[in-house]
C-alpha cells in the first residue's frame, strides 16, 4: 500500500506531464497533438506563407476547426491585419450557429481584428476593399450538383477577391 501523497504512480504521471508541458512550449500545443491529424498541423503551419489555400474534405475532417485556428493565430500573430471568418449562408438559418458560436470566441479573446461575416454569393467579398484583410472562407460546399458553387467557378470567383490571403 502507499500513501496518497507519495504514490509513486501519481508522482511518476505528474513529472511526466510537466515533462511533455516543458517541451511542448505551452499547454495549448499538447491540446493540438492530441486531436488534430499531423496533415492538419503541417496546414496549419504552412498557409501562413501562402496566398491561397483551397481545403475540401467530407463532413467532420476539421476543415472548420482548421480555418478558425488558422483565423486566431493570424489575427493575435497580426494585429495590423484585419481577419474575417466568412461563412457561405445557403439559406436564412442554416449556419447560425457556427456564426453565434464563432462570435462570441472571438468576442471572450477580445480580438479586434478578428470578425464573423457571412454571405450568399462570393461577388459580395469583391464590392469591398479587404487589401489589408486575411479572409477565411467556410462552408462552400464545393463540387456538389445542388451546391451554387462548382469547383471550377469556385476558384475563378475566389480569384477575383482582392484580399491580402484567402
Amino acid at each position: 500500500m502507499a500513501c496518497a501523497g507519495k504514490a509513486p504512480i501519481t508522482q511518476k504521471l505528474l513529472d511526466e506531464s510537466l515533462a511533455r508541458i516543458n517541451k511542448a512550449g505551452e499547454l495549448e500545443n499538447i491540446a493540438r497533438w492530441c486531436s488534430w491529424t499531423p496533415t492538419q498541423l503541417s496546414l496549419l503551419e504552412l498557409a501562413a506563407n501562402l496566398e491561397k489555400v483551397v481545403i475540401t474534405g467530407g463532413n467532420g475532417t476539421g476543415k472548420t476547426v482548421v480555418l478558425d485556428a488558422f483565423a486566431v493565430k493570424t489575427a493575435k500573430n497580426y494585429p495590423e491585419l484585419n481577419v474575417i471568418f466568412a461563412i457561405f449562408n445557403s439559406n436564412e438559418f442554416a449556419n447560425s450557429l457556427l456564426k453565434l458560436q464563432l462570435e462570441a470566441k472571438y468576442d471572450s479573446l477580445n480580438l479586434e481584428n478578428l470578425s464573423v461575416k457571412t454571405f450568399e454569393n462570393l461577388d459580395e467579398l469583391n464590392n469591398i476593399d479587404l487589401s489589408n484583410t486575411v479572409i477565411c472562407i467556410d462552408e462552400l460546399g464545393l463540387g456538389g450538383n445542388s451546391t451554387p458553387y462548382p469547383l471550377p467557378n469556385v476558384i475563378d470567383d475566389l480569384n477575383k477577391i482582392k484580399a491580402k490571403s484567402i
